[in-house]
């Protein structure tokens, strides 16, 4: 599995949080997808943005989309918040909807433009909690941008799917 620079250091991003432990998602069983994120992490954007963002390590998403019944209570570092905002404001010119996705090489993901994969969970997330959303991409690699009423509310990390 091959994966640019722009991926490893989000995957970085959102999975740690100063010296704690690394954390990763719970793998979802296919036939039970778990349909709500385990948020782990929450992330403050600096001024003037300053809103707020959660994540459970592969997405990163707006406080007021994802909902979360409680807020977690581990702070990602300032500089992290920053990168976020880097990452939202970023260029991505491929712009797609959830229904553009299709069945995957496996029935854990989707596949969407480019050959990139998304977790089902993510997908199935998505589809109930904020069904307008807009994927935008530069690519397999690189993060995806969940743009919603012409806002960036979130990122997620894709699944990279092997060339065979």
């Amino acid at each position: 599995m091959t994966m640019c620079l722009p991926a490893v250091l989000i995957l970085v991003l959102v999975t740690s949080a100063s010296s704690a432990a690394v954390q990763t998602p719970p793998q979802s069983d296919p036939k039970l997808v778990q349909t709500v994120p385990a948020w782990t992490h929450k992330v403050k954007l600096p001024a003037p943005d300053g809103r707020t963002f959660v994540s459970d390590g592969g997405l990163v998403l707006d406080v007021e989309i994802a909902k979360p019944a409680m807020r977690p209570s581990q702070t990602m570092p300032a500089d992290m918040g920053t990168a976020v905002a880097g990452y939202l404001s970023g260029y991505y010119p491929t712009e797609f909807g959830l229904s553009d996705l299709h069945e995957g090489q496996t029935s854990a993901v989707f596949a969407g433009p480019q050959g990139f994969a998304v977790s089902r969970n993510y997908v199935t997330f998505l589809n109930r909690y904020a069904p307008r959303v807009r994927l935008r991409t530069k690519g397999v690699g690189y993060p995806v941008l969940l743009v919603l009423d012409q806002r960036n509310v979130g990122l997620l990390l894709p699944t990279v799917l092997m060339a065979r």
